[in-house]
């Protein structure tokens, strides 16, 4: 209840610098990529930030435009959505919270987030139906991604 959403812009990296510089997934590619290089990266991201600690971010979510090419009578590109970077901050890594009577974590909150958004903004407007994503090699991130 006290988690909001807020669509990243150049302005909120002025504003917000020491929340992002804050940022820790125990990552360092990622954790560079995201205080450095967002701008960069020609995404669309997203931050899960946490109102009852003072804005902290919980985690982000960064996705561009795609295509997957398909080798049928030619080569074809159905268009996709590509989920270039995902990070939770690692004080709210495997933390689980309520919410209408079921157990999530933030990581869940934020994917499913994604996938819905996909449904009912990017899907009505561009009929995109496939997510690429690319991750690290990790048992559990992988088993993440199948659940």
């Amino acid at each position: 209840k006290d988690t909001i959403i807020k669509r990243y812009s150049p302005k909120y990296k002025e504003n917000g610098y020491s929340r992002i510089a804050s940022f820790d997934c125990k990552n360092r590619n990622i954790n560079d990529l995201f205080r450095k290089s967002l701008d960069k990266l020609h995404t669309t991201t997203y931050f899960f930030i946490d109102n009852s600690e003072g804005e902290k971010i919980i985690a982000f979510i960064s996705f561009c435009a795609s295509s997957i090419q398909i080798k049928q009578n030619g080569i074809h590109a159905l268009p996709a959505v590509e989920l270039k970077l995902f990070a939770v901050d690692k004080a709210y890594q495997n933390r689980k919270f309520e919410m209408n009577g079921k157990e999530y974590k933030y990581s869940e909150l934020a994917f499913e987030w994604l996938l819905s958004y996909m449904k009912n903004v990017i899907k009505p407007v561009l009929h995109i139906e496939y997510l690429v994503l690319y991750s690290v090699p990790d048992t559990n991130t992988v088993k993440f991604y199948e659940k």
